[in-house]
């Protein structure tokens, strides 16, 4: 009799951060009855397996894909979201027919945690975002289809808000900036790509529509977000809110009849009214993040470095400040509080930053799912990734000023994961919290 593979996920926590690229197993190491474990056809009639091996905070948790080992993984190959039970991820996949001008086939799935009858989870494939030919010649001049047959490429753009308890809704967001100066003082306004599901089908019933949309009341203007560039989409309530993290938040009630726009700019020093010069200041995603703590609250979370830089390592000593801020929020009245600010020899100073850990600026700074007086970070020696580049992620409670854990990435690396979280961090891709663990069933005790 064929054994049944052992589940690699016994112990449960109660939130994960997700790392964004999918990695592969081979279709034997699939555990049927596994917790974690969940199956759908793809749009191309692909048989696809997939399970999570979760590791509680600050480790990294991942999503596998169990297939033949000709199976390739490719740049699409990601997951894309999450929000409460829910994960959203992308497989690239052979379709037969598809239109030359959708360029490729890409299938879109939402994972949702204890939805199947079973108390088991339960895989959604969403429908196409990319037509065949015959589709795209037969579908209305202004149609989506015709007008931009090739959707959803830019991951940092998707956004997944549930919405009740089966219900979900799949957007990407294409604002439209001021590019003359006489456009500054017109109306914020956007384009909506998105696909609403009540969650009764598990075939995810819905279809994808276009929505042309403007700032609430005319407030928020184009010359808000010149130059804008999403970095993250977060979910928040009954919004879905795209971060650009030099400028501030565009914010969308993507369940609503009539969905509007509203903005808020962040409280960071030095947003670019310009084309920002990464290659002056670094990247905004290692040291600046937009994230949700336990009790609904939007928090932006900022390393400030004295030199100005974004990312990148920095010298031994040199000095920084994190700063946390709360979104007091009303109707249509938005507001940042400043709720800390730790400098270098404040943290360093903490109760457990003994001499292994270096003394440089913080990066991916991240808050806990759990406890709002929790953050997480990496400390990177280098910019290089190679075996000799120290990498540790740590954990701190900034009220009782103890640095809780810390621990070598390497320690967390297993021999079928090829460390793609380093590099991940390496290429300042962005990590997914979430609580879907919450809702899986337990296992239970033999």
């Amino acid at each position: 009799m064929e054994r049944e593979p052992d589940d690699p996920s016994p112990s449960i926590p109660n939130w994960v951060v997700i790392e964004p690229e999918i990695c592969r197993k081979d279709v034997a190491s699939y555990c049927r009855h596994g917790v974690t474990s969940a199956k759908v056809h793809a749009s191309n009639g692909q048989f696809l397996r997939v399970s999570f091996e979760l590791s509680a905070p600050p480790s990294v948790s991942r999503l596998f894909l169990h297939c033949p080992e000709e199976r390739e993984m490719g740049s699409f190959d990601t997951v894309v979201a999450a929000h409460d039970d829910a994960v959203l991820f992308r497989l690239e996949i052979d379709f037969e027919g598809l239109c030359p001008l959708a360029l490729y086939a890409v299938d879109y799935f939402v994972y949702t945690a204890g939805a199947h009858p079973s108390g088991g989870p339960e895989l959604s494939l969403l429908p196409r975002t990319y037509p065949t030919n015959d589709e795209f010649y037969a579908a209305p001049e202004d149609s989506w289809v015709r007008t931009s047959p090739s959707r959803m490429r830019d991951a940092q753009s998707i956004g997944l808000l549930r919405t009740g308890k089966r219900g979900f809704v799949v957007a990407e967001l294409r604002p439209y900036p001021s590019i003359a100066d006489d456009e500054h003082d017109e109306p914020l306004a956007a384009e909506l790509f998105m696909l609403r599901s009540n969650g009764e089908s598990p075939k995810a019933a819905g279809e994808w529509e276009v929505k042309l949309l403007t700032a609430r009341g005319g407030k928020a203007k184009r010359g808000d977000i010149c130059w804008w560039q999403t970095h993250k989409v977060v979910p928040f309530g009954t919004y879905l809110c795209w971060v650009d993290l030099y400028r501030g938040v565009i914010f969308c009630n993507v369940n609503h009849e009539k969905p509007d726009l509203q903005y808020v700019q962040l409280p960071a020093e030095g947003a670019p009214h310009c084309s920002p010069d990464l290659y002056r200041t670094g990247f905004p995603q290692a040291s600046r993040t937009v994230c949700i703590g336990n009790g609904n609250e939007m928090k932006f979370i900022s390393v400030i470095r004295s030199n100005g830089m974004l990312s990148g390592a920095s010298k031994p000593g040199s000095s920084f400040t994190i700063t946390i801020w709360t979104l007091k929020q009303s109707y249509d009245v938005m507001e940042w509080v400043k709720d800390a600010a730790i400098g270098a020899h404040q943290l360093w100073a903490m109760e457990g930053y003994d001499g292994l850990l270096p003394r440089i600026a913080p990066q991916f700074p991240l808050l806990s799912m759990d406890n709002p007086e929790i953050i997480h970070f990496v400390l990177r020696e280098k910019d290089t990734f190679d075996a000799d580049t120290n990498m540790y992620l740590v954990t701190v409670n900034i009220v009782s000023n103890k640095v809780l854990s810390y621990e070598d990435n390497e320690a967390n690396i297993s021999e079928e994961s090829d460390d793609t979280a380093a590099y991940s961090l390496f290429f300042n891709e962005p990590f997914f919290p979430s609580e879907f663990p919450k809702f899986l069933k337990k296992p239970t005790s033999m």
